[in-house]
């Protein structure tokens, strides 16, 4: 019963599952009373200290044992295998390697060695075992990716005998033997696997070991572990990255700008000696990652050598083109104890590494041209998609697609295509009254269909009754997942004092739109002074040039100033 009980800790496990648990057999008359007395005895038992009373808990159902979860090494197990995965996937097999020995340590015997096991404790049991081989093979091949081949094969030997037919652990002790220089001990391997399987399944060994075998009979040099200049390993390794996001289902519109983007990246000349690189500007909400997202995977072909993703703007905060750097090196192959410690000459070994290879890399997010020059490839037949809020001067070439709000048809047929057509068909004033409200921005019209794809029975009308009211918009689509408010934050904190106040002052006009000479007004400047600080506006994608002299604010970003101004008001009024 306890052993049940904290396996499922902080969820109820119902009478009739501990009845099932405990006695197989048809159980006894009395078994509501028994279990209770049991539960009975074993709070007798855990309530000696103090930090354990009120473990067990009685719920209508059945009973619950609340347990922090990092009291149990079954729960710190599985985050360790987690950890180690995830590190193991981002090219970092040292500490990989590091947290999956973590996990590992935390095994003293078979699972539940002393518990007499029914059917649900059974199955906890093996999926446990399973977890645990999963550990022992990814610790593997950490160790494996950092050159440990020798000491592994000792290890793998005794792990065949005890699991015959488990395929990853001879796939493993084939490179082990192999990066030794004992070629035909590991093809014998192979030879005794097929061996095995032929007489217990029937059945030849899988693909993959087959493709090794092959790879080991030709001595592919990719299988080799000696390192290439700069210390840039070749085998184990991923040779070629392939990090782009996915891209989104509901992806619609924008199909003039995929088409230019796709001509831009791929028109490479022999006339120029750097990589091709392309900035996709715009403001929040306005898709621009999505856009860079699909493109990129439209481009993957044309990069056979990789695909690099990097966010530069996480959690509102510049990323450190030093760490973006090293998740670069670390994924082509580089040990973590060979990745130099300067900026300088991380970014000297990536160009190093592409010079020859044709890769592609997705800056999203980029916060300043110098964030992104020492991440940028030195192969000519490279390309490079940045995102961004404004345009990026610098030495980083020219290439820009300015971005704005969907065209309304285009924003109905992606509402269209999160929610049904059909729907939208029925509703069609309701869809474009919809869309309205949203700003006609990718992020907010997604945020809102997803929310009305979860509930199918809600009309249209209803959502746009949520976003009718102005004051409670930004709120609403906030709720549905679109935080409109912070992206608008983070362009508002690019602007100076001067600029800020007057964005604060337009929100306050209550129009869309605003003229050099109004601004002038409500700074008291003169109109050259007033015209800068609304280009800076311009530039930060808060206003939009409609004139020489003319601009307007988009009616999210408009109530947001208003919000603002509305925030300073109350802060200045007296108490």
């Amino acid at each position: 019963m306890l052993a049940l009980l904290v396996l499922q800790h902080n969820r109820v496990v119902s009478t009739n599952a501990l009845t099932e648990e405990i006695w197989q057999d048809p159980p006894p008359r009395s078994v509501l009373t028994t279990l209770q007395t049991y539960i009975y005895q074993l709070r007798k038992l855990l309530t000696s200290g103090e930090s354990q009373q009120g473990m067990l808990i009685t719920r209508p159902s059945g009973y619950l044992a609340a347990i922090d979860p990092e009291d149990l090494d079954v729960f710190v197990f599985e985050r360790l295998i987690q950890q180690g995965s995830a590190l193991l996937d981002d090219g970092d097999p040292v500490r990989a390697a590091t947290r999956l020995r973590e996990a590992l340590a935390l095994w003293r015997g078979p699972v539940l060695t002393d518990v007499q096991c029914g059917p649900i404790l059974e199955a906890h049991a093996v999926r446990l075992q399973e977890s645990q081989l999963q550990a022992v093979e990814l610790r593997i091949e950490a160790d494996l990716r950092l050159g440990r081949h020798r000491a592994l094969i000792s290890e793998l030997r005794s792990l065949i005998s005890e699991h015959p037919l488990h395929e990853r652990f001879y796939s493993q002790l084939m490179l082990s033997l192999y990066r030794s220089e004992r070629r035909f001990e590991a093809l014998d391997v192979y030879q005794h696997l097929h061996s095995v399987i032929r007489r217990e399944l029937g059945l030849e060994p899988s693909p993959s070991l087959r493709r090794l075998q092959l790879r080991m009979l030709s001595a592919d040099p990719l299988l080799d572990t000696r390192a290439s200049a700069e210390g840039i390993a070749r085998a184990g390794v991923v040779l070629a990255p392939a990090q782009l996001p996915p891209s989104t289902m509901d992806f619609s519109g924008r199909q003039d700008e995929l088409a230019t983007i796709r001509e831009s990246l791929t028109a490479h000349s022999e006339l120029v000696p750097s990589a091709q690189i392309l900035q996709i500007v715009g403001a929040a909400g306005e898709g621009k990652s999505a856009l860079a997202i699909q493109a990129a995977h439209q481009l993957r072909g044309a990069y056979p050598d990789g695909q690099f993703y990097a966010e530069l703007s996480a959690g509102g905060r510049p990323a450190d083109p030093a760490e973006v750097l090293a998740g670069f090196l670390r994924v082509v192959g580089v040990r973590q104890h060979e990745i130099p410690a300067t900026l300088e000459e991380r970014s000297r070994m990536f160009r190093t590494w592409s010079a020859d290879r044709r890769v592609l890399l997705l800056l999203d997010g980029a916060a300043s041209a110098g964030q992104v020059q020492p991440l940028l490839p030195s192969g000519r037949r490279c390309a490079v998609l940045i995102t961004s809020r404004t345009f990026l001067h610098g030495p980083l070439g020219t290439m820009a697609i300015e971005l704005g709000e969907l065209d309304p048809v285009e924003a109905v047929s992606m509402l269209a295509r999160i929610v049904g057509r059909n729907r939208v068909a029925r509703e069609h004033a309701q869809a474009e009254h919809t869309v309205s409200l949203c700003g006609y921005l990718p992020l907010a019209i997604r945020a809102v269909g997803n929310q009305l794809r979860l509930s199918r029975h809600w009309p249209l009308a209803k959502s746009v009754a949520r976003l009718q009211d102005p004051a409670a918009r930004l709120s609403a689509l906030s709720a549905v997942g679109a935080d409109l408010r912070a992206g608008f934050g983070d362009s508002y904190r690019m602007l100076d004092g001067r600029e800020q106040r007057l964005f604060r002052e337009i929100g306050g006009l209550g129009r869309p739109v605003v003229t050099a000479a109004e601004a002038a007004d409500l700074l008291a400047v003169d109109e050259r002074d007033a015209e800068a600080a609304l280009d800076r506006l311009v530039e930060v994608r808060l206003l939009r040039a409609d004139g020489p002299f003319l601009y307007r604010i988009p009616e999210l970003v408009r109530i947001y100033s208003g919000e603002l101004a509305r925030d300073e008001t109350r802060e200045k009024a007296p108490c």
